[in-house]
């Protein structure tokens, strides 16, 4: 599957995907492996359309998309010059769009003797009560391009743009897709928003977090001594306070530990790696983290277990993460990849073959 991220906005996703290219979905037979890495600078709906066009193109029937996001939809601009975003009520004044254009279309073929009925019958369709009485062709043609035009207009964008982003987005609906898998935050957590999404794909399924996604680099400090680890962690491992935590309490670090250290070693805790991860601006979230581990072996296990297993990533060095932020919301405050946690917080909009919309 190929993955298509915000490189503006989250640029560690693209060094993540490249260290660890592996995403879990809501169950292991949806697990994703990333086989090609889009970057897209300053992403907009128009290119984020372009981009799944070129995976359709390509024989490509699934995408992973990384951005911005929030419970209503992407936060990303539906072009370059539009200050509007892809929000739950811009994809829909596309789609209407462009059914509507493609109704005028059929009227236009009709009889002429038919044009004017089917003109009133249309516009009053769209606002009741617009047409009283007979109008001309002419009259209904002028009425239907101020509608348009001002659909562009609550899009900020030209009615010539509009009408090429319909285009685009009947293509991608016309393709099919089996799945488009999302990793933005709280998108999942607004699930009529999130059947907007599907229907405005085409998707047979869309699948999204219900809480915040990050991504983030970490430089763990290397501390061998078990007695020195543990004043680290009561240095930095407490509640984050200040900053965006003003007035409240922040998450504490997790700490992980290993029995069979703790047995082999009397007198130690088995703590062998501290993670804290903090947000440090909410629009959007973006997060940061401070870590420690014993060493490098320690680190490169840690690694196996807790994001992909079988990485080549020796444990040395940075490295990447990307979780789920639980906060507030279950035991945890972030809930890594490799946590039986992780497909409990994404969920799942799919339309059955009865034509019934199915969640899970």
């Amino acid at each position: 599957m190929r993955a298509i991220i915000d490189r503006t906005g989250l640029p560690e996703a693209v060094d993540y995907y490249r260290m660890f290219p592996r995403e879990p979905s809501v169950s292991p037979v949806f697990d994703m492996s990333i086989t090609n890495i889009v970057p897209v600078n300053d992403i907009t709906l128009d290119t984020l359309l372009d981009r799944i066009i070129e995976a359709i193109d390509a024989g490509e029937r699934e995408a992973l998309v990384v951005a911005h996001g929030e419970p209503r939809g992407f936060l990303m601009h539906i072009t370059a010059r539009s200050g509007v975003s892809a929000m739950q009520e811009a994809l829909e004044i596309i789609m209407s769009t462009g059914a509507a254009l493609a109704r005028a279309a059929s009227i236009r073929q009709a009889p002429a003797n038919h044009q004017v009925a089917l003109w009133t019958e249309f516009i009053n369709s769209i606002e009741a009560g617009a047409i009283v009485g007979t109008i001309t062709v002419q009259e209904a043609e002028r009425w239907f391009n101020r509608w348009a035009s001002g659909q562009a207009t609550r899009l900020d964008i030209p009615r010539a743009t509009l009408e090429e982003i319909v285009r685009k987005s009947e293509r991608v609906r016309q393709a099919g897709l089996r799945r488009a898998e999302v990793r933005a935050c709280n998108m999942g957590s607004d699930q009529n928003a999130l059947a907007v999404l599907r229907r405005f794909l085409g998707a047979h399924r869309v699948m999204a977090p219900t809480v915040g996604t990050f991504y983030l680099r970490v430089i763990p400090e290397l501390i061998p001594d078990p007695r020195r680890l543990q004043r680290w962690i009561q240095t930095f491992g407490g509640p984050v306070s200040g900053g965006v935590y003003a007035g409240r309490q922040g998450p504490s670090a997790r700490i992980y530990r290993n029995l069979w250290l703790a047995a082999a070693r009397p007198g130690t805790s088995g703590i062998t790696f501290v993670l804290r991860v903090w947000e440090t601006s909410l629009h959007p979230h973006r997060y940061t983290s401070r870590a420690a581990s014993l060493d490098e072996t320690t680190v490169r296990r840690w690694i196996d277990w807790n994001i992909m297993f079988g990485s080549r990533h020796t444990g040395r060095g940075h490295f990447f993460i990307t979780g789920l932020w639980s906060f507030g919301r279950a035991g945890q405050p972030y809930t890594l990849p490799g946590d039986p946690a992780y497909r409990q917080l994404i969920t799942s909009e799919s339309q059955s073959f009865w034509g019934r919309v199915a969640r899970q």
